[in-house]
Parts: structure tokens; sequence; C-alpha cells
């Protein structure tokens, strides 16, 4: 508890700090500067059984975040990710798929393994409805693929289907006898 007492009492600095540099318009640059200080003093408390302690102060900031202009939809996108692992681990599964589905359109500016991890993400959150919320945006063969893992890997596919699920995307990845070349070794290393 101490731990959890200790970091909150951080974050209040760098809630402070944000609500300073709202205040007046010359000092918008340092919200971002105050969402990096809140990173790295949350991070203590960024894993499972602790997240709900962030909540309410997380989103205040990501507000914040979301606010600043294109040049950091980077960290946009990565702030809200851990929003939504936030949301996800404090048992909002579908807060957090409500906001991934928002940090996706953000996220298209990016590369396509940053949408592969919202999209992850977003199967993983929606996993109590089958992760259906995460094939809408697995626009690529690619992104379809990293779906139906993730599916697994979440708990969406039922256990009696696993072992056929995983073996129809081995078949699809790496063709027996067959080495494919560009195969994303990545996923079939996930997968087997």
């Amino acid at each position: 508890d101490g731990l959890v007492d200790q970091v909150l009492k951080a974050l209040d600095s760098a809630m402070r700090g944000l609500e300073l540099a709202q205040s007046n318009p010359r000092y918008l640059f340092l919200v971002y500067n105050a969402s990096v200080v809140y990173w790295h003093c949350a991070r203590p408390l960024l894993r499972q059984g602790c997240f709900a302690h962030l909540l309410p102060s997380m989103q205040t900031m990501a507000d914040a975040v979301g606010k600043l202009d294109d040049s950091d939809v980077d960290w946009k996108v990565r702030f809200s990710l851990t929003l939504a692992r936030a949301y996800d681990g404090a048992g909002q599964g579908d807060q957090a798929a409500k906001l991934l589905e928002q940090t996706a359109v953000t996220a298209a500016k990016l590369s396509e393994d940053v949408q592969i991890e919202v999209m992850r993400q977003l199967v993983h959150a929606d996993r109590a409805k089958g992760g259906v919320a995460g094939d809408k945006l697995a626009t690529t063969d690619r992104m379809k693929l990293h779906a139906r893992v993730q599916k697994v890997r979440s708990g969406a596919v039922p256990t009696e289907k696993v072992l056929d699920e995983l073996n129809a995307l081995l078949t699809e990845l790496a063709p027996e006898g067959v080495r494919t070349p560009g195969a994303d070794m990545r996923l079939i290393g996930e997968i087997g």
C-alpha cells in the first residue's frame, strides 16, 4: 500500500503541472512534458491489480494528450493504449474497447505494426464477445492473421476449437514442406 500511496502523491504533482500548463496558452507545450512525467511516475502501477488506482487521473491526462497537435500522434496512441490496458485490467473491457476504437482512427496515420498492436488489444478487450470488434480493424491479410492469433491468446476461441484454429493458422502461414519467403516468423513463433 505504501507504494501505491507514494505513486499517487507523485501523480498529483504531475496533474498539478498539467493544470498549470492548461491554464495559459503560452504553456501548452508543457502538456506533453506533464504526460511524460505522469508516465514515468505511473509505471509501478501499470500492472494487473493496480490499474484501478490510475484510471481517474490517467483519463484526464489522456484527454489532454489527445488535444496535442498531430506531431505527437505516436505518443497519443501509446498513451491511449496504456489507458485501454488500465481499463481492461480494472475490469472495464467495454470502456477499453470504446477507447481503442477511437485510437484506431489516430493509429491509421502510423505504421501497420502500430495498427496491429491497437487491433490486437481491441480483440483482447472484446474477448468476452468473441473479439469481433477487432475484425473491423483487420483490413489486411496480415492483420486478419494477427486478429485470429489474438483471439486464441485472449481466450475468445472456445477451448475445444483452439487446436484446430492453431493448425489452420500454421497451415496458412507456412504450408507443410514450404518455406514461405516473408512469412511472419514472430507470428509463427507465437503459435508454435
